[in-house]
């Protein structure tokens, strides 16, 4: 017997672009938490987290359409998910595609991209990622002395329906850099402080007065 309650209309669910996975990162052997035994906090912090879902819809009458959140249904359908079609990728990295310098009050613009395991950039629909930015002068009469950290920068690429991100540095962040001390080669190094396990990289971007 089908119950009057029960939906008849069944919407698959699959995933055309994968489920994008940020890399996972163990605690360090000095928190004395042992590996082969490990604690929830342990487990919870070897799993990977996703990025970007980007699952799309298919109806019974062929429309389709990405799954936004949240996904309201019909009450005469339900969700059935194409298990052959749902992948998941694990992010490999930070990438500065491009640089370019500005007009005052800015100072510079990374075009950030976060890249795959095969050194493709990934397209987002929506996402927003924390990085920090550290930026390093080198000393201008001692070429051999180890840079100087001049400015840590807290910053936040979003991502939409592209696959890189603007980062713009001022003038004014850079107020540690001195031209009578420093070499106008400055690096910049980007992580993400929440992603550990996701990694960086460094650029090198000649500033001019």
């Amino acid at each position: 017997m089908t119950s009057p309650f029960l939906p008849s209309a069944l919407i698959s669910t699959t995933c055309p672009l994968p489920f994008w996975l940020m890399p996972y990162s163990r605690l360090p052997a000095s928190t004395g938490v042992p590996q082969t035994s490990p604690s929830s906090r342990t487990r919870q912090s070897t799993l990977p987290s996703v990025a970007e879902a980007q699952l799309s819809f298919r109806r019974p009458d062929n429309s389709t359409g990405a799954v936004t959140d949240p996904f309201l249904t019909a009450n005469t359908e339900i969700l059935r998910p194409d298990a052959a079609s749902l992948r998941a990728v694990l992010l490999a990295g930070l990438h500065v595609s491009a640089t370019q310098a500005l007009a005052a009050p800015a100072k510079l613009r990374l075009s950030v991209q976060v890249r795959d395991s095969a050194a493709a950039a990934v397209t987002f629909r929506q996402f927003s990622l924390s990085v920090a930015v550290a930026v390093r002068a080198y000393s201008l009469t001692t070429p051999d002395a180890p840079p100087e950290r001049i400015a840590n920068l807290p910053k936040t690429l979003t991502f939409t329906n592209g696959n890189a991100a603007p980062l713009t540095i001022t003038a004014a962040e850079l107020a540690g850099f001195r031209p009578a001390d420093h070499r106008t080669e400055l690096e910049f190094v980007l992580s993400s402080p929440p992603y550990p396990g996701l990694p960086g990289e460094t650029v090198k971007f000649t500033i001019t007065s």
